[in-house]
């Protein structure tokens, strides 16, 4: 909810998904498919549009799959 609630200001929705994604990692590390999904929707995202993003933020090496239904973001070193 924390993640979520510092991301709602963010207009762009893409961006909005990216800072979720990255503060729910350094909140609480790998991050399982569904808290994200569900993080995304506090967040103002519709269910497709979250997994739309999940998917994305994958295609584009911004989100990693340490283990299946897992999620980190993948930051600078």
């Amino acid at each position: 909810d924390a993640a979520a609630a510092q991301a709602k200001s963010i207009i762009n929705k893409s961006a909005r998904a990216e800072a979720v994604a990255l503060w729910l990692d350094r909140i609480a590390g790998p991050v399982p498919h569904r808290l994200l999904v569900d993080s995304l929707e506090c967040a103002g995202l519709d269910q497709d549009r979250a997994e739309a993003e999940i998917t994305r933020m994958l295609a584009m090496d911004l989100l990693m799959e340490p283990r299946s239904g897992f999620y980190r973001a993948v930051g600078p070193p």
